[in-house]
């Protein structure tokens, strides 16, 4: 891990998002935490951000978790985030190296800080929590530390509309009380309304470490330390929003985070998870059910087959809707057309496949996983969307707002077209009209799917003199190309 740099208590003049009129709300069976948050970007108006905790018992705040969950959102704007509320010394002489490690994932994210006052040092309390899914990763870290761990943080919503709406995901949460309960560890639910204003800003791959890390800490003072569960083991890592290097980071001078998972691979954690069959059979593996197993999407079928070499006997009540025989399986691997994404997911793969092949019980579905892979490999060039500015022209003059104009097209889909001006982001949009012209020079077989787009990027608060707008193209599997890199010359 990189060193940090010093911090200073001096900050970078720069525009701000304020954080600002912290409150907390006793409900009858949860405790609400709310912050007013003011950005300065145009176009973005003032939010109100909340966290509910599904608890009866105390919940005192703690200010960083709204420095946690917003920062990666400040870097993709470029403003530093400023509380009137004092903050802990550690937790901003961690800051710095924060804001590096995502730069050095993502270099266009800005180079900001969080400017605060500094508080008085607190005594470290006792509980210790684990962020908990029931997916296969934070089953397994429940199990290596159910003598140490005393409490469960299971975060519900992401999106939620508000504290007087209903709770979402019945189903987990039924089953995650009720794995708590046999367990005997407290549970605390949580949902906060925080995507519905980040996610055009930042990626949740990245963004979720911080969003969880924020939870945590606005669960009040009663953890000494909190466990973030593992995603992938080292040979696999990449950047990603739980990470060793990052999780860290997020500590407080009373409570400290630590990035859980003893560099096993889900592999080595499903025969770990895989005898205890109550324990499977409340799972959630799912990528396209939040409250369910489908059972059929890629994920989903990776796990029976990480569940079948740790020896479940029974994957049925773990994917109801899906034939979990060998047969059954084989025929859900050969409707993946490929493996979605690149890099860490292929990983997932080669283990399963290597466990395979080591167990000699299971060639035919050994043949399936090897040939996925192999196709996958084969498409994996082919997947990088394409696309093209064709307004302005580099070089240009612009007044306080440019309009810029063109097209993007992927097998995959188009999540967004993102802009940034400088380095900053400058906003997004998804392709919205038809481009025959397109359809006809590539020789494209879709003349019904949007490929043009067009988007007002405002430069009113960029000074006189020239300036980089760079466009880029996100597929909806997370392809990313940059289409476009303008000098424009913004006019007084």
């Amino acid at each position: 891990m990189t060193r940090c740099p010093a911090y200073t208590g001096k900050f970078r003049v720069a525009p701000i998002v304020r954080i600002e009129a912290i409150t907390t709300e006793r409900r009858a069976a949860s405790t609400v935490v709310c912050a007013r948050v003011i950005p300065q970007t145009a176009g973005l108006d003032p939010f109100l951000l909340f966290f509910e905790f599904g608890t009866t018992a105390p919940v005192t705040p703690s200010a960083e978790g709204f420095a946690a969950a917003l920062l990666l959102p400040a870097m993709a704007l470029g403003e530093n985030l400023e509380f009137d509320t004092p903050l802990d010394r550690r937790f901003l002489e961690s800051v710095p190296c924060v804001v590096r490690l995502y730069r050095q994932w993502l270099p266009r994210l800005g180079e900001v800080q969080v400017v605060a006052p500094v508080a008085v040092d607190v005594q470290p309390p006792s509980a210790v929590g684990l962020f908990f899914s029931a997916g296969l990763d934070s089953c397994y870290s429940l199990l290596r530390l159910r003598e140490e761990v005393t409490h469960l943080i299971f975060v519900a919503e992401w999106d939620a509309a508000n504290p007087d709406e209903p709770w979402g995901a019945p189903n987990r949460r039924r089953a995650i009380a009720e794995i708590s309960g046999r367990f005997g560890k407290q549970l605390i639910p949580v949902r906060t309304n925080l995507t519905r204003f980040t996610k055009p800003l930042a990626e949740w791959t990245l963004h979720h470490g911080g969003a969880l890390a924020g939870a945590g800490l606005l669960c009040g003072g009663q953890f000494r330390r909190l466990y973030i569960f593992s995603t992938f083991d080292e040979a696999a890592m990449t950047a990603l929003g739980t990470h060793p290097d990052l999780d860290p980071l997020w500590s407080k001078s009373s409570t400290v985070f630590v990035h859980f998972g003893d560099g096993l691979n889900r592999v080595g954690k499903a025969r770990a998870v895989a005898p205890d069959a109550e324990l499977t059979a409340r799972l959630f593996l799912c990528f396209i059910e939040p409250d369910s197993n489908c059972g059929w999407c890629e994920k989903c079928v990776r796990g029976m087959l990480e569940l079948l070499l740790g020896g479940a006997k029974d994957l049925s009540r773990t994917f109801p809707s899906a034939d979990t025989s060998e047969q059954g399986i084989l025929e859900l691997l050969r409707t993946l057309p490929t493996i979605g994404g690149v890099g860490p997911f292929e990983a997932q793969f080669l283990y399963v496949l290597q466990g395979l092949k080591e167990s000699g019980r299971f060639p035919a579905l050994a043949r399936a996983v090897e040939e996925l892979v192999a196709a996958s490999r084969a498409k994996k060039a082919a997947r990088l969307p394409i696309g093209s500015v064709d307004a302005p022209a580099s070089g240009s003059t612009a007044g306080p707002w440019v309009t810029v104009a063109g097209w993007a097209y992927s097998e995959d889909g188009i999540l967004r077209v993102e802009f940034f001006c400088d380095g900053k982001y400058a906003g997004w949009i998804r392709p919205h009209a038809l481009r025959l012209d397109v359809d006809e020079a590539f020789g494209l077989n879709c003349a019904g799917m949007p490929k043009g787009w067009l988007l007002d990027v405002s430069l009113e608060f960029q000074p006189p003199g020239w300036h980089e707008l760079v466009v880029n193209v996100i597929t909806r599997k997370g392809a990313v190309r940059q289409i476009g890199s303008l000098a424009l010359l913004r006019q007084a």
